[in-house]
């Protein structure tokens, strides 16, 4: 295997008027927003070429920066990986030993990771459980401790009695969340007997020797009768507590064939979780015609959240904006937030609040396409807890946009100073055109 370089830091001098059509909030014309991008080298014994991403981040009070993703093996079979950034170097990502019970031909990733302190986390994400004969095993939601800097074998979190299982089964564990000094919650989603989606929680304890992973339980579901027809599925993606029994989630709701979703919260108070609702929206968007999707949620104090994602116009229309929610007290407020130029699109996957005043939410902006198969920048926004009103191009390790290039951020954790850590991907077309991806980490300040 050919190892993949460290490149030296890139410093880019970004002034956030730098996107055309995209205005910046007066208070932050003038601020400039100073990244240094690196390019993470996957586990030894990867693919080569290396292919790679990293989805999620965490970096805890206490100190130290961990991420995860998945990388590629011979055969081009995902497996979850995790990096840890120490003495203010990214050290090279470890592998991430499968479930007992996985298919160990299948596939497997980590999506999302949170820190109870210094080498006490917890990460999740998906397994394939075993073939049967020709077909295919399902997937099946699982979650990986770290207990006093040592990382277990990664275990199955054992869905709700009503899941489907077996090849046909689908489920996977999405966002995590670490409140108190050694409990977090898990969130995610399975497919149930009847054919239609729910969420799930479960609970991680993350004490020694080994910790421990609960059952998990359903969420409380009500269908929106006076949006859509027929069955509903609902699929919450991420997950902020402010205290322990104190959370929200977000994600949204969908049709039974998949073909409109809304964006939706859903909390717990009290240790007590209540029904999603549906987030609003802006004035110009009706939600039976369009699409929303909330992707992150970040809580600095109780009561008091931003959730960031997307908004799809129309069905019939790929451009997309950003969608930002604000919660205070007990109402969620939508903010208009930076305007999408002309033909392109916001996502913003991810957002950190370390602070009431202080927030940053990363994406993409999709440019040369009305749809999404256009050249992806990797994207920065920055604001507070009532919203994000500036956006930033971040250029990552390789430089870039080419014409094939689809770089994007996944997901981000920002400290109280103010520094910030957000990873993804970058893709660049290689001598077939096929394209590759390389995990990358970048840091910024918040102005």
């Amino acid at each position: 295997m050919k190892p993949i370089r460290i490149a030296a830091p890139i410093v880019a001098f970004v002034l956030l008027t730098c996107i055309p059509g995209i205005a910046a909030s007066s208070s932050a014309a003038s601020v400039a927003l100073v990244t240094h991008s690196f390019l993470i080298r996957p586990p030894l014994g990867s693919a080569n070429p290396a292919v790679a991403e990293l989805q999620g981040v965490a970096c805890p009070p206490s100190g130290g920066c961990w991420a995860v993703g998945d990388y590629r093996i011979a055969g081009g079979k995902a497996r979850p990986m995790v990096v840890e950034r120490s003495s203010g170097r990214w050290q090279v990502a470890v592998p991430i030993a499968l479930p007992s019970v996985a298919d160990p031909a299948g596939v497997a990733s980590l999506s999302a990771i949170s820190c109870t302190g210094i080498r006490n986390c917890v990460a999740v994400g998906t397994y394939s459980s075993p073939s049967v004969g020709s077909t295919s095993g399902g997937e099946e939601p699982m979650a990986v401790l770290e207990v006093s800097g040592h990382w277990g074998r990664a275990l199955a979190i054992s869905p709700p009695s009503d899941a489907l299982r077996g090849t046909a089964g689908f489920g996977y564990a999405t966002a995590v969340a670490c409140a108190g000094p050694d409990r977090c919650t898990i969130l995610g989603t399975y497919e149930t007997r009847s054919d239609v989606e729910r969420a799930f929680r479960a609970t991680a304890v993350t004490k020694a020797p080994g910790g421990a992973l609960s059952r998990a339980t359903e969420l409380p579901f009500r269908e929106l009768t006076g949006l859509y027809p027929g069955a509903q599925s609902i699929s919450l993606v991420d997950l902020a507590c402010a205290s322990l029994g104190n959370c929200v989630s977000v994600g949204s709701v969908s049709t039974g064939d998949g073909s409109n979703s809304v964006a939706v919260t859903e909390s717990e108070e009290r240790g007590r979780w209540t029904p999603e609702t549906a987030a609003p929206l802006p004035s110009n968007v009706t939600a039976k015609s369009s699409n929303s999707w909330l992707y992150g949620v970040a809580c600095p104090q109780a009561l008091t959240c931003i959730a960031t994602g997307t908004v799809q116009y129309s069905a019939q229309n790929d451009v997309t904006g950003a969608l930002i929610e604000a919660l205070s007290g007990q109402t969620w407020t939508w903010h208009s937030g930076p305007p999408s130029p002309t033909r392109h699109s916001i996502l913003l996957n991810a957002v950190s609040c370390p602070t009431r005043l202080l927030c940053s939410a990363v994406g993409g902006l999709i440019t040369g396409s009305t749809s999404f198969t256009g050249t992806s920048r990797a994207l920065v926004a920055l604001g507070d807890a009532s919203g994000l009103s500036s956006i930033v191009t971040v250029p990552l390790p390789n430089g870039g946009p080419g014409a094939a290039d689809g770089n994007v951020l996944q997901g981000v954790a920002c400290t109280r100073s103010g520094s910030c850590t957000a990873v993804g991907s970058e893709s660049k077309s290689g001598a077939t055109s096929l394209l590759f991806d390389h995990p990358v980490a970048t840091e910024f300040n918040l102005p």
